[in-house]
């Protein structure tokens, strides 16, 4: 009796040195950037094992909720097809960084995300219960981005034209219109900025994404031929984000600008002398979107004590003559030779062929009496 007491006693310490227990772990917690993936390390998984069985393998148990957990087989930090993790995967600790978790772009937050494993000894199998890898996914700050710049069309010499929201427009995910601050690298060459009712914008000074929507940023043009202006800018959001230097652009549409009566000074000639050049000097007109050519005077009154010449051709009431002609010395007045009173004039208006005008004017002239 006593030798079989014995013999059970050292069947049972034999078995109990033999026998192995299972790994354990407990609920880990990590983190990472918004936009960053999260790289996951053995120690991530807080192995023990009382035996001293090394760390081998995990398995996945419950699947994450809102991000992507992958392997990444190639290392390309891309998610190819068939690295999303699935149910009950296994990792090999050799290879647990290629382990990696994604969270939704422009996301983040404690707690995000999380799932659930079990870890292996590779001698007595897997841990008895499973635990939670929690994801904690830290704020970061994004630049704000132009999303629209299409530029604006005015016309030659328009004023306070709205450059309206549908045609320069910045936004932030963390920061609303009135933080996002526009500052001016270089101005209009060719026009001026307003905010509001305030004075012209200058280089270094700044409007925001709410004075655009609200109408208030306006380019006036400053009516010269050019076809082209522009602004450079730079957008804060306040909280260290800032886009590139960006460049608004602006087409100008030609206007027909009116002709201009530049000279008019009347001239004074003797009696009864003939061909007497009405100069450039003493009637001129000037048009900056047309040619001398193109400026065409019409005849509107004749002289009453002498006639009009076109070179060799003589004027009649609606004649018409150019500014070329008069620029070419062939504009000509000849007297008649008659008595007091000592004076003359005619009568005209000039269209410049594409529908500016000058109302009818008065060219006078002053007769010198001559001893007959």
């Amino acid at each position: 009796m006593k030798k079989n007491i014995l013999s059970l006693l050292f069947f049972f310490s034999l078995f109990a040195v033999q026998a192995q227990t299972l790994p354990t772990a407990s609920n880990s917690t990590v983190s990472t950037n918004e936009d960053i993936d999260k790289i996951f390390s053995a120690g991530n998984f807080n192995y023990n094992d009382t035996d001293g069985d090394t760390f081998t393998q995990i398995q996945i148990t419950l699947l994450e909720s809102v991000g992507t957990l992958y392997y990444d087989a190639d290392g390309d930090n891309i998610i190819d097809g068939g690295e999303d993790v699935s149910i009950n995967d296994v990792i090999l600790i050799t290879n647990i960084t290629k382990l990696k978790f994604r969270p939704v772009a422009d996301q983040n937050g404690a707690g995000y995300d999380s799932f659930k494993f079990k870890v292996h000894d590779g001698n007595d199998g897997y841990s008895a219960v499973a635990y939670t890898m929690t994801i904690d996914v830290t704020a970061i700050n994004d630049d704000p981005t132009v999303v629209t710049n299409t530029g604006k069309t005015v016309n030659e010499g328009a004023a306070n034209q709205v450059i309206a929201n549908t045609e320069l427009r910045t936004t932030d995910l963390e920061q609303g219109a009135a933080a996002l601050t526009y500052t001016l690298n270089s101005i209009p060459a060719n026009g001026v900025l307003k905010n509001g009712g305030g004075p012209n914008l200058s280089v270094g000074n700044t409007f925001t994404q709410s004075n655009i929507d609200a109408s208030a940023l306006t380019y006036s043009h400053g009516g010269g031929e050019n076809t082209t202006d522009s602004f450079t800018f730079t957008v804060t959001d306040g909280v260290g984000g800032a886009t590139a230097v960006t460049a608004f652009s602006i087409t100008i549409t030609p206007q027909n600008d009116a002709p201009t009566m530049n000279v008019n000074t009347g001239k004074t000639v003797n009696e009864g002398a003939s061909n007497q050049i009405i100069a450039k000097t003493e009637l001129e007109v000037t048009d900056v979107d047309n040619t001398t050519a193109q400026i065409i005077y019409t005849l509107t009154t004749l002289p009453s004590k002498g006639t009009l010449y076109k070179g060799a051709v003589a004027l009649i009431l609606g004649g018409t003559f150019s500014q070329a002609d008069i620029d070419g010395n062939i504009f000509k007045y000849s007297h008649d030779g008659s008595e007091p009173p000592p004076s003359d004039l005619f009568k005209f208006t000039v269209t410049d062929g594409a529908g500016g005008n000058i109302a009818e004017t008065t060219f006078n002239l002053t007769i010198t009496p001559q001893n007959d």
